[in-house]
């Protein structure tokens, strides 16, 4: 909590508050000064105003920074000066009450996300989208919620899966078969627009979900053609029954590979899980005033966010709480099936256990090692075949090799390493 910082904490942020605010007029002086040689020097011109123009983006940062910093520090000095407050009146009067602690919230009072709200409440969630870093158990959650909740028609399209997700689903485009996955987004796309013909001669179309798996990583490896279609499900698809579900993972997931579609972000409910969950109620309760009502309750649901572990959620602005689904891995009631309707969806002949290219590439690399850990560094720079590949399309691959139980991953994120014992 900001009220028991450690001196040595406080003196760290006034520092890091003066540097970022003398830092900031320096850079709008040097801005003006870089303009004004830009005026008088028709030759230097374009270098100077380019100059003057990256020192007021620097100055913008920095000025950003002593804000936040500064909001921060106003926090402490309201706290500190509430419980002051109340410990003199403990010291002049014996009814008085204690020092209230800030966040002191009846932790019954918080009031959860009902989970069974997305089945019965389409037209309040049209589009999901799951959010969490690697592990979180995204995968995990998001077949709960199908089957259990949405209990609707459902289409699965993943880049990759393990062995035990999704089963009882047809799954498309993975073993990152991107030209698969674009092909049935597009089907997909084709099929919301006949249902409108359906809707116009009176017909109601069943409840269609379409699970995405990695989104932003289809969206960013397919054809403009997918992103477009994406634009098109969020504003159009909930009218024609068809509800997009996504899942991805990271911190650069805000849009989706959508960047500047603020709008169509906002026709999505955001499910957000572990420290992305965090972030988020830190945000909401940093929005009112220490001591108000409002930040004592979300100080109460950040407590028991960070208590909840791996089960700490937001759906959107309200808290929830995952269900242990360790063995949930079930299909679902209602397995997809042909769709019969136009744009008529096949299903996938390729089966778990086959290995492609790129994974067979990336055993062998690590075969060679003898039990040295593959960064993706390594083989980009080692193989023709990883060359153009992104190195977190190649963390993913060994994720899903490890997962398959061949050789094992080590470390996280943009650190995720690959090893397998050598024969």
């Amino acid at each position: 909590m900001s009220e028991n910082l450690h001196p040595s904490q406080l003196q760290s942020y006034l520092i890091a508050y003066f540097r970022a605010r003398y830092g900031f007029w320096l850079s709008v002086a040097v801005a003006i000064a870089l303009f004004s040689s830009g005026v008088a020097n028709r030759k230097h011109r374009p270098l100077l105003m380019g100059s003057s123009l990256v020192m007021l983006a620097v100055a913008e940062i920095q000025r950003k920074q002593y804000r936040d910093i500064q909001r921060y520090l106003t926090d402490i000095q309201e706290v500190s000066e509430f419980n002051f407050r109340n410990y003199l009146k403990t010291q002049t009067s014996p009814q008085s009450p204690m020092v209230v602690n800030v966040g002191e919230f009846p932790s019954e009072s918080i009031k959860y996300f009902d989970w069974s709200r997305f089945g019965s409440e389409p037209d309040t969630f049209p589009h999901i989208r799951c959010i969490g870093k690697t592990g979180s158990g995204k995968t995990t959650l998001g077949q709960w919620i199908i089957s259990e909740k949405l209990r609707t028609e459902t289409i699965i399209i993943s880049a990759k899966r393990k062995p035990t997700d999704f089963k009882g689903f047809k799954v498309f485009g993975e073993k990152f078969n991107y030209s698969e996955a674009e092909s049935k987004i597009l089907e997909i796309h084709k099929l919301m627009y006949d249902r409108y013909e359906l809707i116009d001669q009176g017909i109601k179309p069943e409840p269609l979900t379409v699970v995405i798996d990695e989104a932003k990583l289809i969206i960013n490896k397919c054809s403009d053609k997918v992103s477009n279609a994406f634009k098109d499900f969020a504003v159009v698809a909930r009218d024609a029954g068809i509800r997009i579900f996504g899942l991805a993972q990271g911190t650069q997931v805000k849009h989706w590979g959508l960047e500047g579609e603020s709008d169509i972000s906002e026709c999505f409910t955001d499910i957000l899980i572990g420290q992305f969950a965090i972030d988020k109620c830190l945000s909401l309760r940093n929005k009112h005033r220490v001591n108000s009502p409002e930040y004592q309750y979300w100080n109460a649901v950040l407590t028991d966010l960070q208590t909840t572990g791996k089960r700490c959620c937001m759906v959107g602005d309200e808290p929830a709480t995952i269900p242990n689904l360790t063995n949930s891995n079930k299909p679902n009631i209602l397995p997809t099936s042909e769709v019969a309707e136009p744009a008529q969806l096949l299903p996938n002949s390729k089966t778990d256990n086959e290995l492609n290219e790129y994974e067979q590439a990336i055993i062998d690399a690590a075969k060679k090692l003898n039990g040295d850990v593959l960064k993706a560094r390594t083989i980009k720079q080692n193989s023709r075949l990883f060359k153009d590949m992104d190195s977190n399309d190649i963390r993913i691959i060994f994720q899903s090799l490890a997962d398959k139980g061949i050789g094992q991953t080590e470390g996280e994120a943009d650190r995720l390493s690959f090893k397998i014992k050598s024969d």
